[in-house]
């Protein structure tokens, strides 16, 4: 199927790829249905997830293992997950915020997105830690 994106235009999807919110990004509660989408020109630790609801809905995500060491070990996972998303392992994309002046971008790591791989269910999990929502992308001091 066709979908219109907000970044590459009209691109070609299978629908197997496409991704189902169970528990929806905070703030988008009527869009269920994205997609993840990568750049040629980036690592596979970048990526865009797009609504396939809403061509301006778009978000760009990166991996926090490229970001925060150990991010995965700051916080343990409610049992509510499970029940969301299923039994396996999940990836974990943290949401940018990319500013004007890219030195000035951060990454939300109160609230990552989790996506288990194998049944394509995915959920924005607000975590009860003490996490910033806007933590520098750059310039930060011994944290990589």
């Amino acid at each position: 199927m066709n979908i219109i994106t907000r970044d590459f235009g009209e691109i070609k999807i299978n629908k197997e790829d496409i991704i189902t919110f169970t528990q929806p990004i905070i703030g988008f509660d009527d869009y269920k249905k994205f997609i993840i989408l990568h750049d040629e020109d980036t690592s596979r630790q970048i990526a865009w997830i797009q609504s396939i609801e809403e061509t301006e809905l778009c978000f760009i995500v990166i991996d926090p293992s490229t970001t925060v060491r150990d991010y995965k070990n700051k916080f343990n996972l409610p049992e509510s997950v499970k029940r969301y998303l299923g039994e396996g392992e999940y990836e974990f994309w943290l949401i940018m915020v990319v500013s004007d002046d890219i030195k000035q971008s951060t990454i939300n790591l109160k609230s990552p997105i989790l996506i288990n791989p194998e049944n394509r269910l995915a959920m924005q999990l607000v975590l009860e830690e003490d996490l910033p929502i806007r933590y520098p992308l750059f310039d930060r001091k011994g944290d990589n």
